[in-house]
């Protein structure tokens, strides 16, 4: 949204769709308040009003001119966070307040009252970590342990940003595979992370299978059993580049037409494959990257959803199962499974998730040691 519309320029009334978009404090965002106070009427949509923490709230509020009782976002954090000695998130507060106030102007209804859907169902499938995967993830973990204590004990921040390299290695473990990324042993290593792939700007090394793939064992028979019938299709989410590819291959040896839909993907080859995934049919399954599929697309003509590997974000989460989960279902249920590598930071972000919590809140401190060794796969 460019912040040079034109000073005459008034509106009777403006929309804010997918208001949660605007729950930061982004150009963007600034600019959205700007257009929305040329307007006599302003009106929020979302069905994920906090997509990350209640400070989401704060800017989609103030681009309805509401203040919620602070005069500034400074303000509301402190009003409503308590920090811990690193700057992150020791505790939320005065949450009862905060949900009176935004009850004050704005109005939840549910997806049960405005149409007619059938039920989500959920499954967790387990898998055993063995052999050569299950001693990477161990060492990998270990050296997380021992990076983070020499962390606490020279006082140095443990934050969101030094934290998730090292549980993006251990997903990939779980997930049956390492690499792609430079070594995380180098004590002034930066890199980047962007739309979910490893990260970017950075060294890559070797990208390296393990012997076992029982969460591809397992998926597999999920395509097996699922989609037996002809006529019935799923959507594989996953991180990584290279699950995807994988995915779409294990779909093709099966012989499930397949196709991906990942930030590799044009913007308009990936509208083509979504156009013939839901009105013709092939391909049966699309293997789709969390943060570039997850968002504004329908894809009801599936009624399975497999989580190969999780979102960090419980938006992100919510808003993947809900591009199956909409109006034009006509399954008498849709079908989301979680494969869970049993002792693993897995479990661990999908606790986080069902609790409705971002990672972010339990990657600081004490909760996020507490990952690392507790419940390791023996």
């Amino acid at each position: 949204m460019k912040d040079d519309v034109p000073a005459w320029l008034q509106f009777d009334a403006v929309v804010f769709d997918e208001s949660h978009k605007i729950g930061n404090r982004s150009k963007q965002t600034k600019a959205a308040v700007k257009l929305g106070r040329r307007a006599r009427y302003r009106l929020a949509a979302t069905g994920t009003p906090i997509t990350k923490n209640p400070l989401n709230l704060f800017t989609q509020a103030e681009a309805l001119d509401e203040s919620l009782g602070s005069a500034n976002w400074f303000a509301f954090r402190d009003r409503y966070m308590t920090a811990d000695k690193w700057g992150g998130v020791k505790e939320w507060k005065n949450l009862d307040e905060l949900e009176r106030r935004f009850g004050e102007f704005g109005y939840r209804l549910t997806k049960a009252e405005a149409v007619d859907l059938p039920p989500k169902v959920y499954q967790e499938i387990r898998i055993q970590l063995e052999g050569d995967q299950l001693h990477a993830y161990r060492e990998m973990e270990d050296n997380f342990a021992v990076w983070f204590d020499r962390q606490a004990e020279s006082g140095k921040a443990v934050t969101a940003t030094s934290v998730l390299p090292w549980l993006l290695r251990l997903t990939q473990i779980s997930s049956g595979f390492v690499g792609g990324i430079r070594s995380l042993s180098g004590e002034d290593e930066t890199v980047a992370i962007a739309d979910g792939e490893l990260f970017r700007d950075a060294q890559r090394d070797e990208i390296r299978f393990f012997e076992n793939q029982a969460k591809l064992d397992a998926l597999a028979e999920l395509i097996e059993t699922h989609l037996a019938n002809p006529a019935r299709k799923m959507v594989v989410f996953a991180r990584f580049h290279a699950d995807i590819d994988r995915i779409v291959n294990l779909a093709e040896r099966a012989g499930v037409t397949a196709a991906p839909i990942d930030g590799r993907v044009k913007a308009q080859d990936r509208n083509d494959v979504i156009e013939r995934f839901q009105k013709s049919d092939h391909p049966r399954l699309l293997a789709v990257q969390n943060e570039t599929g997850g968002l504004g697309i329908t894809l009801h003509r599936a009624d399975v959803a497999v989580m190969y590997s999780q979102s960090f974000q419980y938006g992100s989460r919510v808003q993947s199962e809900d591009r199956l989960h909409r109006i034009g279902q006509v399954a008498d249920r849709v079908l989301i499974v979680d494969l869970l590598a049993e002792g693993t930071v897995d479990e661990k972000v999908k606790e986080n998730l069902s609790a409705k919590r971002e990672l972010a809140e339990a990657i600081t401190g004490d909760k996020i040691r507490s990952w690392i060794k507790a419940g390791s796969p023996k």
